[in-house]
């Protein structure tokens, strides 16, 4: 089995398609990896929920 990676040999978020239709749930999702992943998600057309423990943080 071919082992997939992150960058120019594997995945990045210009290889996703369009995610309409889709559903995502993100941890973290105010801040580093989980914003960044939420965004791109978003950007591609799929409904993201995203978990935060903080309200406060999360609100724009």
């Amino acid at each position: 089995m071919k082992h997939n990676q992150f960058g120019p040999k594997g995945w990045t978020p210009e290889r996703l398609g369009n995610l309409e239709g889709k559903s995502y749930v993100i941890t973290g999702a105010n801040a580093g990896a989980g914003f960044q992943a939420a965004r791109i998600l978003l950007g591609k057309g799929a409904e993201v929920v995203m978990l935060n423990r903080s309200a406060e943080k999360s609100e724009i």
